[in-house]
């Protein structure tokens, strides 16, 4: 899954795509492994090292939502009945947010970039934290910490993957390893972090801390410069391993569909293994990260 966007950075034409796939010009015959239109490095490091950055922000947050759950059930529903209940729905439904519109924001990479709609999660998260900040009531957190701040987090979680695969190929595990690696990096060190200021500044100015945090997903944003675009996305050979297929297929049974998703992956038997296993998964994956 990938996106397309029209930014001024010199992009493949279609002659040195027809070049790189091997298709004959003036009596030359190239291989496609000659020409990769993907750098495998130069600016896709600064990309790798952002989309790390930005990967570890959002996952950290979320995954030490218990240690701000204690300090949310002291300080908004202490003396509410179900309070472990009540406060839980905070962290349950920014994650459950994140992850629902995250189909949305991949279809946003594709109809407005990449690159604006990571600044447009990184502007939702910093809102969603900021007010939260300044929120009297638990039930308000469900909108400025749960929906808000998710949306936010989804903008940013789904296009900080696909950016890589505009840049990369032959390194394409190293670079999502990398990147992956940047929440363990974050959760770490939130972990020793947020217990410490939750004692020195109070719950108010940790979430104020943690807005500066969102703060910086913004400029991480805007080094995500998409590299393939739909002029040259029909013609690139080596864009179909990582564009969204929906742009180069017509036929479907619904206009919508055919305009925002892409249903026929559906019939691999192997991604839909894939896809039920990780839904699944997910069930259970976040439930210690509020309740431990």
């Amino acid at each position: 899954m990938s996106a397309v966007d029209k930014i001024s950075l010199s992009v493949p034409t279609q002659q040195a795509c027809e070049v790189a796939n091997g298709t004959k010009r003036s009596g030359t015959v190239l291989k496609e492994s000659q020409h990769p239109l993907q750098p495998d490095g130069g600016w896709g490091w600064v990309v790798c090292l952002t989309a790390m950055a930005c990967n570890g922000t959002v996952c950290g947050i979320i995954n030490t939502f218990g240690t701000l759950y204690v300090a949310m059930r002291e300080h908004y529903a202490k003396d509410h009945p179900n309070v472990s209940f009540k406060t839980s729905w905070v962290g349950s439904v920014n994650t459950g947010v994140m992850f629902l519109m995250c189909m949305i924001s991949s279809i946003l990479s594709d109809r407005i970039g990449i690159r604006l709609t990571g600044i447009i999660g990184g502007v939702l998260a910093c809102i969603g934290l900021l007010a939260s900040a300044f929120v009297e009531e638990l039930m308000l957190l469900y909108l400025t910490y749960g929906i808000i701040t998710g949306i936010g987090f989804a903008c940013l979680y789904a296009p900080s993957l696909i950016i890589l695969g505009h840049y990369f190929k032959r390194h394409m595990g190293l670079v999502n390893g990398l990147v992956t690696f940047g929440s363990s990096v974050f959760t770490t060190a939130l972990v020793f972090a947020l217990p410490v200021l939750l004692d020195a500044i109070d719950l108010k100015y940790t979430l104020l801390f943690l807005a500066g945090m969102a703060v910086l997903l913004i400029p991480y944003s805007c080094t995500w410069k998409p590299i393939f675009t739909k002029d040259n996305l029909a013609v690139s050979q080596a864009a179909m391993s990582t564009m969204s297929i929906e742009m180069l297929q017509s036929r479907e049974c619904c206009k919508f569909t055919q305009t925002f998703l892409n249903v026929k992956i559906w019939r691999n038997r192997g991604y839909v293994v894939w896809a039920v296993s990780c839904g699944v998964s997910l069930f259970g994956y976040f439930v210690p990260f509020v309740h431990i």
